[in-house]
């Protein structure tokens, strides 16, 4: 058999044929990975069968469209809350953000959603998005009303506020970014204005995620019994 002849056949057989090894290596036997965890109200953990689903809202992003929570069904979302006046906090987060955008860049299944604390118009909207350099390509600024959004953010994504002291008469935007999965269940919290945590923890969470639909897990209790 002439192997140079087969050469460039065999090179692009392969291309083909890794994804799907690699497919059947995750999805049969068990694995040793770590599941995050879930969470409910007062970011508490809660057992999977119990997970807290994001089950209603409608927002209007910057581009006037309608959105709607169930669209997200089977994409991975990052969550987190910007103030357009603010110049201290939301410009880390947003900067961080960006960063997990240039490395998910090729996964179609992450979106991201910022919802804006405050009353702006649309043309500030623009102008904001424009000078802090927002590719909005799969990230939704979401603007619809500033009360609404707050209560959706407290609510449902159990983000927590901090009231600056009576005299500055502002509430602090929070630095958390909030993690929800395929099916549309929070999956972890994260602290957006530090680069390190986005990098190192968010980016890993997010890793697991796209992972999690191949792997079967080991129960954490039978694990601990030697099952």
């Amino acid at each position: 058999m002439n192997f140079r002849k087969y050469k460039s056949q065999l090179l692009v057989g392969s291309v083909f044929l890794f994804p799907i090894l690699f497919y059947v290596l995750l999805s049969i036997g068990k694995h040793g990975y770590t599941r995050l965890a879930y969470y409910g109200p007062h970011q508490a953990q809660m057992k999977m069968e119990q997970a807290y689903v994001l089950d209603s809202g409608s927002f209007v992003n910057q581009n006037a469209d309608t959105i709607l929570i169930q669209d997200n069904l089977h994409k991975i979302t990052v969550w987190s809350l910007i103030h357009t006046r603010d110049y201290l906090l939301t410009p880390s987060v947003i900067a961080n953000l960006q960063f997990l955008q240039d490395r998910f860049k090729d996964r179609k299944e992450l979106q991201f959603f910022s919802l804006v604390s405050n009353e702006v118009s649309d043309g500030d909207m623009r102008s904001f998005i424009q000078k802090l350099n927002i590719e909005t390509h799969n990230w939704q600024v979401l603007h619809t009303d500033s009360v609404r959004d707050n209560q959706f953010a407290q609510n449902q994504l159990f983000l927590k506020y901090k009231q600056l002291p009576d005299s500055l008469n502002q509430v602090v935007p929070t630095v958390q970014l909030v993690l929800v999965d395929q099916n549309l269940r929070i999956r972890g919290y994260f602290d957006g204005a530090t680069h390190k945590e986005v990098k190192e923890e968010l980016l890993d969470a997010i890793d697991m995620l796209i992972r999690e639909q191949y792997v079967i897990y080991k129960d954490k209790s039978k694990i601990k019994k030697g099952i």
